[in-house]
């Protein structure tokens, strides 16, 4: 199955996506001034069959139902789908699947009940329609080929909580297409063929790939060592190749992470990170001579990583610039650490073996190559910029009847990709079951150096910016887990900074609590009431959980 997903899948959807990015004028080895273009990337779940199945695709009944579970740790990316893709089990003539609707949907399971709306709308968001009482029209095509569905709706996937698919439909399908399956080990999928509430469970998964249209992409060569590169004592030139067969997608890369292996102890570093294409499947010594279109997507920017990161979060280089990745070369990232103080060890994965890294004191020309790699986020433009942490408890504040405002910090390394921000999303910790409307509301936002909040809100915002005047309206049938978001205006996010929020939600008859989360480190959040000038009420070091829209 991997031969097939990389030999038909990657050749043309990665083709797809290219001429898609096209477009921008940011190209790898230069600037542009003009709007970046959308990135996309592909990811494959449960490559590994075993089996045929038809269901969802079925000419054996008129009604049929199903759900199917894909857990976040399998999907390894984040953002905006628009697209889902099976393969055929069998030789297929060409179908319709009439009357069906796909519903997408976040949960907080790891194996489905046989109860349908028990495995979704259980406080991770709504259950989303993006194709609604349609033709599902499948081509013909032979065993080990695959066949794509267009979503009329994307489905702004987190990345964080698990994804249900469900499948419904009313009239029978004109053929019954035998799609690639295999055993997840967990319960996995629920079917029907009648008009019920519940259904059969079984661990029944089909290969399924996803293709996302923006997001965060993952890169995850497993556990790894503690290893201090490129957040090392010493300085230290570092270059790593990620192949395009992994990443899978093309486009404006905007942001860079790495995985911590350990909790953070406190650091503070300053790197110089450059990404190229190249042709070649092994890095040299030489590191000039391992890309030829390098570009620079952060000159000497501060990376300030605090004490308290858990092992397997993820910190955020913060990029002043942007790489347009062709999806078809393989990938460098270069790393040069000219200044450290402290020691953070991030996943660098157990050898992988040929030659994908190459490593020796900044300033060198040549270093020593070998075959470990770190793990790594790439983000792909054209989503919002999200902080969504699995640690999660809600507040009333500060969408509140006390008129209670909030601040809270968000550290650079939550972040990433400085940019124009048009949007703001916080996420409704419950349901809503008529509308809450916050009359003269405000939302301010400023840049800061601070990573704990002053009691003086003054003393928070370096250029504090009002991005928001008016009425916040919380509609009714709002379920726990979704966002309301808000269209804002005027500041321009520099990701080399923390960045501050503040919001005052006006006057209300109802009180509408959001998601926080933290990991007990920088942000403390803090409430004040409306006029006043201090903080009081630190709710810790917890922030509510955001999303910025980007103008990049």
């Amino acid at each position: 199955m991997k031969m097939m997903k990389n030999a038909l899948i990657a050749s043309v959807a990665l083709a797809a996506l290219v001429a898609m990015t096209g477009c921008s004028s940011d190209s790898g080895g230069g600037g542009g001034t003009s709007a970046l273009a959308t990135g996309g990337f592909l990811k494959s779940v449960n490559d590994g069959a075993t089996s045929s199945n038809a269901f969802p695709f079925t000419a054996d009944f008129a009604y049929q139902k199903a759900q199917h579970l894909y857990i976040a740790s399998d999907i390894q990316g984040s953002g905006d789908i628009n697209k889902i893709t099976f393969a055929y089990a069998t030789n297929e003539v060409a179908t319709q699947c009439p009357e069906m609707t796909i519903r997408m949907g976040h949960t907080s399971l790891v194996a489905l009940t046989s109860t349908f709306a028990d495995n979704v709308e259980e406080g991770k968001g709504s259950l989303q329609v993006v194709e609604d009482n349609t033709t599902i029209n499948i081509p013909a095509g032979n065993a080990g080929e695959t066949f794509d569905i267009e979503l009329s709706t994307p489905f702004a996937y987190n990345g964080v909580d698990n994804l249900v698919v469900e499948f419904e439909h009313s009239a029978a399908c004109t053929n019954s297409v035998g799609i690639v399956v295999t055993s997840s080990g967990y319960v996995s999928r629920v079917f029907t063929n009648v008009v019920a509430d519940t259904g059969s469970p079984s661990d029944v998964s089909p290969y399924t790939v996803f293709t996302f249209a923006g997001g965060v992409n993952m890169q995850d060569y497993g556990a790894g060592n503690n290893h201090s590169l490129p957040f090392g004592g010493a300085p230290v030139h570092l270059q790593h190749l990620y192949t395009a067969a992994d990443i899978n997608g093309s486009g404006p890369i905007t942001g860079y992470a790495l995985q911590m292996n350990s909790v953070s102890s406190e650091g503070n570093y300053t790197m110089t990170v450059k990404m190229g294409h190249t042709s070649s499947d092994a890095l040299v010594a030489t590191y000039a001579d391992n890309s030829s279109d390098f570009k620079v997507v952060a000159t000497d920017v501060a990376v300030n990583i605090p004490a308290g990161i858990a092992a397997g979060d993820w910190v955020w280089v913060p990029l002043n610039g942007s790489f347009n990745y062709n999806g078809t070369d393989n990938f460098v990232v270069d790393i040069e650490q000219s200044a450290s103080s402290g020691v953070t060890n991030v996943v660098n994965a157990v050898n992988i073996g040929g030659s994908v890294r190459v490593y020796a004191a900044a300033g060198t020309a040549t270093g020593n190559v070998d075959g470990y790699i770190n793990n790594a986020k790439f983000r792909f433009n054209g989503v919002p910029m999200s902080v969504i942490d699995s640690n999660v408890v809600a507040y009333g504040t500060p969408l509140n009847v006390t008129t209670n405002g909030m601040q809270a910090i968000y550290g650079a390394y939550t972040l990433g990709t400085g940019a124009a921000i048009n949007s703001i999303g916080l996420r409704v910790a419950g349901d809503v079951a008529s509308d809450v409307t916050y009359t003269g509301a405000n939302i301010t936002m400023g840049h800061t150096t601070l990573s704990d909040l002053s009691s003086t809100l003054a003393d928070n915002m370096d250029d504090a910016k009002v991005v928001f005047t008016g009425n916040i309206t919380v509609p009714a049938g709002t379920k726990a887990g979704d966002w309301i978001t808000l269209p804002v205006s005027g500041f321009t996010y520099d990701p080399t900074k923390n960045l501050t929020v503040q919001i005052l939600p006006g006057t209300s008859d109802a009180t509408t609590p959001l998601f926080y989360s933290g990991n007990g480190i920088v942000s403390n959040s803090g409430t004040f009431a409306v006029g006043d000038t201090t903080i009081s009420g630190f709710e810790g070091s917890l922030h509510p959980q955001l999303q910025l829209g980007l103008s990049k």
